[in-house]
Formats: C-alpha cells, structure tokens, sequence
C-alpha cells in the first residue's frame, strides 16, 4: 500500500482515519519555513558541539543527536510540540485509554551524508506490554529539510502496527520512504515499524521527532526533571501539562502540578511546590526515579532543608535552656 499525504487543510478525521489503517500518514507543509529555521538555528551550536555524543549501532556514526532538554536548546520549538494538529490526533488514537497523554521523548537528529540506514524497530517496544487496539504512542517526525529516498527520508513499513509482537523480527522489508517538503509532518503509531534511511546524498538531513504516551506509563524521558522551573513557566499551560507537569487525574491523580493557580493561591516559587510535591509523592511509593541526577539532586535539596529547619529548632531550644540557667529558681521544662 502507499503512504497516504494529505494537505495541512485535511480535515483531522480523515488523518486519524488513515493513520488507523495504516500505521503512518504524512501531512505536507504544516510548519512555516521560517519557524524550522528559526529552531535549527536554536539547535546548531548544541548539535556541532556534542552531536555525536550519543553515536553507535542503533543511533548511527554518522547522526548528530539532541536527545535531552530540546525546549531548553531550542525553546521555539514548543510550536510543534503542541500544534494544534498534533494534539487533535493524538486526542482521537491515545484519549480514549488515559486521563490525559504526555510527551515521551523529543530528539532533533540530523543524517550527515554517508551515513547508513537505521535498524527499523518500534518505538513502543520499550513498554513490556500490548493490548489490541490500544497505542501506547504516537510519533511525529518534523522535516527540518526536504525529505528525499536518497538523504535519508524516514522509512516506514505500512501496516506493522497490526504485527503481533514477538521475539522474533518480523518481515519488514516492504518498507516505504516519507517522501515529504520542508515542514512536512509524519504521523506514525509507536507500534509502527520505521527507521531513518541511508544518507547517500551530498547534503545533511535534518528532523525532530516528538513521541506522545499514555499518560499512565513512564515517560522515556522525563521532560518535567530535565526542564528547569523558569523555563517551564514561560510556556503555555498546554505544554506544560504535555510536558508532565500536571495532575494526570483531576481527583486522586499523581502528577507534579505547579501551574499559575498554584504560584497566585500559595505565593511560593515553582521550585518549591515542586519539590514538596515530589518528595511527598516518593515518599509515597507512587513515584521512583532513582536513576535520575535531577530526582538525587531534589532529594538531596530536601534532606538539607530538613536538617536546616532540625539545627534552627535545636538552636532555639539551647537558647532558652541558656536563659533558664542564667535565671535562678527557674526549673528547667
């Protein structure tokens, strides 16, 4: 079958319908070329720099990598993580098994020429867990440059996301490349097959992708520990909440939420309802992220506010027995 291409003013149901059937869909010119530019831009001195610090099998030799942090290297791209159309399909394939869906993980990659084509895999492969008809995910690949079969255009293997997982690598061979103009989007379910194709062109080929996930699993990475509190509270409540800051249920849910309403009830910073919350859930068992140095450097924080507020009481209470004894006839209490 061959990949479906609709035009920015198709009617959101038809895209749904499409990427339903097929497990990938591609909308043409949806971003403005001079807001992809603007990002790259944002993106450029991140990507020279250590770029190919995230180089190997799977990632490639020849792919630079910004794999962490993206809103924070490029803050203009926040126009695509919550654009309009990307959260209308994700409202249609992910709303009807979640309170509420967030980010998975943002990386701009970039194909330097020579590079070689990419392992094709599924990106919800990392949940240990399938239920049919339910997505896990969803994935969208914004092309920072016109896409071409011979730069790398990202391959997709159209129905592969009714394959029943296994061990076993199924056939994927009859794959197709997301042929698509500068500030084109690529819609695919997380369950999809796909992979970026060889470079063999003369130029580099760039793109972001954003994964979307039901909001009750583990984000792949955890956007609102990587974010710091100022630079979240420039963005719109949508995003933020996209990002993961927020409740994932409106009564009884588990989130961290630290939204406007909050700052103007309590009069305090961000950082600091945020890290009462986070300790209070941890503390819980409801949230575990032991691996993380922002989650070490939050519990570390805390632990040092508690042994401040110890030290003032026990300074407090020596002040007063050193009154008691310099005052005859009083017993101490």
């Amino acid at each position: 079958m061959p990949l479906t291409y609709f035009e920015k003013t198709t009617e959101t149901r038809s895209v749904v319908e499409a990427l339903r059937h097929d497990g990938a869909v591609v909308v043409t010119d949806v971003a403005e070329p001079g807001l992809v530019d603007a990002i790259m831009e944002e993106l450029r001195p991140r990507l020279d720099k250590s770029g190919l610090d995230t180089r190997g099998d799977f990632n490639g030799d020849r792919t630079l990598r910004v794999e962490a942090s993206v809103l924070c290297t490029a803050p203009s791209a926040a126009d695509l993580v919550d654009h309009d159309l990307v959260v209308r399909v994700a409202d249609e394939i992910l709303l009807p098994h979640c309170a509420a869906y967030q980010v998975g993980s943002m990386s701009a990659i970039e194909l330097l020429p020579g590079e070689s084509a990419q392992a094709l895999h599924r990106d919800d492969s990392l949940y240990p867990i399938q239920n049919a008809g339910m997505e896990l995910q969803i994935g969208v690949m914004w092309a920072f440059d016109d896409f071409t079969e011979e730069n790398g255009g990202t391959r997709v293997v159209l129905g592969s996301h009714r394959f029943i997982r296994s061990w076993h690598l199924p056939d994927v061979s009859d794959w197709e490349a997301a042929v698509m103009p500068k500030g084109s989007a690529l819609f695919y379910m997380g369950s999809t097959w796909h992979g970026s194709g060889a470079n063999r062109s003369s130029a580099r080929r760039a793109g972001l992708i954003n994964t979307y996930s039901l909001g009750w699993l583990r984000q792949e990475s955890n956007q609102y520990l990587e974010m710091p509190p100022e630079i979240a509270a420039r963005f719109g409540p949508r995003l933020r909440a996209l990002l993961g800051i927020r409740e994932h249920l409106a009564r009884g849910g588990v989130g961290i939420g630290c939204g406007r309403d909050d700052l103007e009830r309590t009069g305090r910073t961000v950082a600091e309802l945020r890290l009462d919350q986070f300790v209070s859930l941890t503390h819980r068992g409801i949230l575990r992220h032991h691996g993380d140095r922002r989650h070490c450097d939050l519990q570390a924080e805390h632990r040092q506010r508690k042994h401040d507020q110890n030290s003032h009481r026990g300074d407090r209470e020596r002040d007063r027995m050193l009154v008691q004894q310099l005052t005859p006839g009083r017993e101490l209490r």
